[in-house]
C-alpha cells in the first residue's frame, strides 16, 4: 500500500478520470447499470476455460475477457463511490470481480479502499476477511494496524 504505482494504477486512474466527467448522480446511476448489462454478458459468453486452455489465442481471449470483467467491477465500485455509497460500493466489488484467489481480490479492494480514504471500511472489509478465512498479505495486516493505531489516536 505504500507504493502508488502498480498492475492496477494506470486503469483505476483512467476510471476515476471517467467517473469525474459523469457529473450528476443519474450519470453515476446510467454507468452503474451500463457496468451491470455489460458484465452480465460478457460473463455468459461462450468462452469455457476448457476450450480456452487449448490454445495461445484462447488463453489471450479468456485472459481479456476477465481483465474486461474486471474493469467493469472496478468502474461499478467508483461509480457507487462517487455517489457516497459506501457499502454497496464494496458489495458490488464483491459480486462482480473475477479472480480465482480470494486475496488478490481483496488486495485490489483496499487498494481502492486506501486511495479514497476510507479507513473504517477499509478495516472492516479487512477483518471480514479474516472471518472468511483469508489469510492477506503481511502488507495488508501492517496496514490494518496502521488504520487501528490512526483510530485509537484520534478518539
Amino acid at each position: 500500500m505504500k507504493h502508488e504505482l502498480n498492475r492496477y494504477t494506470l486503469y483505476d486512474d483512467l476510471l476515476e478520470a471517467l467517473v469525474s466527467f459523469l457529473d450528476t448522480p443519474d450519470l453515476k446511476e446510467i454507468a452503474i447499470a451500463s457496468c451491470e448489462q455489460m458484465w452480465s454478458s460478457a460473463s455468459t459468453d461462450n468462452a469455457s476455460p476448457r476450450s480456452a486452455s487449448k490454445s495461445y489465442e484462447g488463453r489471450s481471449i479468456e485472459y481479456q475477457r476477465r481483465e474486461f470483467l474486471q474493469n467493469l467491477a472496478r468502474l461499478g465500485f467508483l461509480c457507487h463511490m462517487a455517489l457516497c455509497e459506501y457499502e454497496e460500493a464494496v458489495e458490488y466489488f464483491h459480486r462482480h470481480y473475477v479472480r480465482e484467489e480470494p486475496e488478490v481480490a481483496l488486495y485490489v479492494l483496499l487498494h481502492m479502499l486506501d486511495r479514497h480514504q476510507q479507513w473504517d471500511l477499509w478495516a472492516k472489509t479487512y477483518e471480514q476477511a479474516i472471518r472468511s478465512k483469508i489469510c492477506p498479505r503481511s502488507e495488508l495486516k501492517t496496514r490494518y494496524l496502521e488504520i487501528q493505531e490512526r483510530a485509537r489516536a484520534s478518539a
